[in-house]
């Protein structure tokens, strides 16, 4: 079960990776073991680099 110093810290980290590739998190929020994230890529952005980046937070 997530509490909430980890929710902001999940957050901070997809917000910044989000800035990396130049999309912006639109929505996050989490139930019991799992999180939510809605992004918005502008047209530019290559939609299936972004994904490459957050499996790789999770393997840390």
């Amino acid at each position: 079960m997530f509490t909430d110093a980890p929710l902001r810290q999940m957050e901070e980290i997809m917000r910044a990776v989000s800035a990396g590739f130049a999309c912006e998190p639109v929505e996050f929020n989490a139930e019991g073991n799992h999180a939510h994230l809605l992004l918005n890529f502008p047209p530019q952005v290559l939609e299936t680099a972004a994904p490459s980046g957050y499996r790789h937070l999770q393997l840390r």
